[in-house]
Order: structure tokens, then C-alpha cells, then sequence
């Protein structure tokens, strides 16, 4: 499994992965839209975090980890907790 990182995944990953590539998706803009109770905020008032947002002139860089078959199922559980308001 690749995962795609554009925000705090880059400087800290936090989870085991084989190996690590530079990649760029186009198409995509980073924003500081997603609200999260969690990250920099409280449910009564949601901090912001990056999230992705379909934009045809932009590109978004970042780094793409590749996790190994055995890590999958834990690499997801990890980042559906880290990534709460994100991902599920």
C-alpha cells in the first residue's frame, strides 16, 4: 500500500514503511479546510488542518511511503485514529 503524504505525515510519519518517494499529484491544491476537534481545536470550536481540494491548476508535492503487506492492516488503524475527522 502507498500512502500519500501532504501535511504532518511528512516530517512525521509515525509508522513503519519500506520505502519513501517524492511525488506530486496534480489536479489538487492543499487548503487549511478541514475542521478537526482535535488537532489545534475543541469540538466547540474546530481547529484547521490541511485536507485536499479538487483545483485543475494547482499541484500538491509531498512524500509517498510505501507500507509492506504485513503493516497494512496496523497503518490504517494508526492513521484512522491520527487522522480522526480526516479519514473515516
Amino acid at each position: 500500500m502507498w500512502i500519500f503524504g501532504y501535511g504532518s505525515l511528512l516530517w512525521n510519519p509515525n509508522f513503519p514503511f519500506v520505502q519513501q518517494l517524492p511525488g506530486v499529484v496534480n489536479g489538487y491544491a492543499r487548503r487549511f479546510w478541514q475542521l478537526s476537534p482535535d488537532h489545534r481545536g475543541t469540538p466547540e470550536k474546530p481547529g484547521r488542518t490541511v485536507t485536499l481540494v479538487p483545483d485543475e491548476k494547482s499541484v500538491c508535492w509531498g512524500i509517498a511511503f510505501k507500507v509492506a503487506e504485513e503493516n497494512v492492516v496496523s497503518t490504517r488503524k494508526y492513521l484512522d485514529f491520527r487522522e480522526k475527522a480526516g479519514y473515516s
